[in-house]
């Protein structure tokens, strides 16, 4: 399974849902707050994780300038859902863990979407 490298983006639910859910989640060291993407994605790759965001523009790096990158999860969360539906996002991305790698994946209310990342490692 996918180790995962949460930014600062990541609210503090969501991380604990995925590591109840099985998911290994290594958090932003204090000291990279407010890092740029393109430093958080090179830290993520040197630990062999994806990164994991709740920043729809955290991709545009890899995508655009094709940079570089195990995998990204992009989380799109409806908060109004409160805890059950953190809870479902992490079970849903369980049920498919093996497939970030190598792909941008969102995760979201209405499912699961997987795009090729052009890059990937």
């Amino acid at each position: 399974m996918i180790g995962l490298f949460a930014d600062e983006c990541v609210r503090a639910d969501p991380i604990a849902a995925l590591r109840h859910a099985g998911f290994d989640v290594r958090l932003l060291d204090d000291d990279q707050r407010a890092a740029r993407d393109e430093d958080v994605l090179a830290t993520a790759n040197a630990l062999r994780r994806v990164p994991i965001t709740e920043d729809k523009d955290f991709g545009e790096p890899t995508i655009r300038f094709r940079r570089r990158a195990m995998g990204i999860v992009l989380l799109r969360i409806d908060w109004r859902g409160g805890s059950d539906g953190v809870r479902a996002i992490a079970d849903r991305l369980w049920t498919v863990s093996h497939r970030p790698a190598g792909n941008y994946t969102t995760v979201g209310p209405a499912g699961i979407r997987f795009a090729p990342l052009p890059a990937a490692l």
